[in-house]
């Protein structure tokens, strides 16, 4: 694409933004699904508008606005998927951030400035883990995010934001997102959340160690008996069952 081209075509992206978000909402709304939507607002209840979109369904809206924009410089991107934020619709959230994951030459340009536009609506799990894992895990991973910004949400008087602390460490450990291991920036997080009794938070705290397990079985077992007296016992009933079966619930 030549520097003619480009302009006008920078243009065009931000003189048509609003109408490809109302394109892709369009999209999404073909699939609205009354049980899907009662199903999410008792699951993940949230302040988001819920069209009730399944999971698959979005997956095929994703896979339309990387045809869309498969030739969309990268800015144009990013800000798509600030636009699809802004609209308040919670699949339209959820599919700015998957978007952003697998646009791999856009994920390499977040930074810290992209925080308070990623971060606008965490308020429930599955928008805290879905760019916790797919965005700012990938982003820190890659020192594109300071350690000391991860450390700062884990002291923030959010749940969700602790939560999402946690969660980022998951892309360093996560072998299915790239993960190879990282003892020292997971552990350390987790020593700042390691006594915190929500329940948003303990959970979240038992994934981060069951994958560092995966990595470092001796580094997770000895966390385990330096905070023996402060852990909650959902965690170390669950590491213990993965130390052990393989699952953290052997039953299921």
């Amino acid at each position: 694409m030549n520097a003619i081209h480009l302009i006008v075509f920078l243009a065009m992206t931000n003189a048509q933004l609003n109408s490809y978000t109302q394109e892709i909402i369009a999209s999404l709304k073909e699939y609205e699904d009354l049980e899907r939507k009662t199903f999410a607002l008792i699951s993940y209840p949230t302040k988001l508008e819920l069209l009730g979109v399944r999971n698959p369904d979005l997956k095929l809206v994703l896979k339309e606005v990387k045809v869309l924009s498969k030739e969309w410089p990268l800015q144009a991107k990013m800000d798509l998927a600030i636009g699809l934020i802004n609209t308040g619709i919670m699949e339209c959230v959820h599919l700015a951030f998957e978007y952003i994951g697998l646009e791999k030459k856009v994920l390499a340009t977040f930074n810290e400035s992209h925080l308070p536009s990623f971060m606008k609506y965490m308020d429930n799990w599955v928008c805290t883990d879905t760019f916790g894992v797919h965005v700012l895990g990938v982003a820190w991973r890659n020192n594109q995010i300071k350690t000391s910004t991860i450390h700062k949400m884990a002291s923030h008087s959010d749940f969700w934001i602790r939560r999402l602390a946690l969660v980022a460490t998951i892309p360093f450990n996560m072998r299915s997102r790239g993960g190879k291991g990282n003892t020292e920036q997971t552990l350390a997080v987790c020593e700042l959340l390691v006594a915190d009794k929500h329940d948003m938070i303990v959970k979240a705290l038992s994934w981060a160690l069951r994958e560092l397990l995966e990595h470092d079985k001796d580094s997770v077992e000895k966390f385990l008996v330096k905070h023996e007296h402060v852990i909650h016992a959902r965690v170390k009933r669950e590491l213990k069952n993965k130390i052990s079966t393989g699952k953290k619930n052997p039953n299921s």
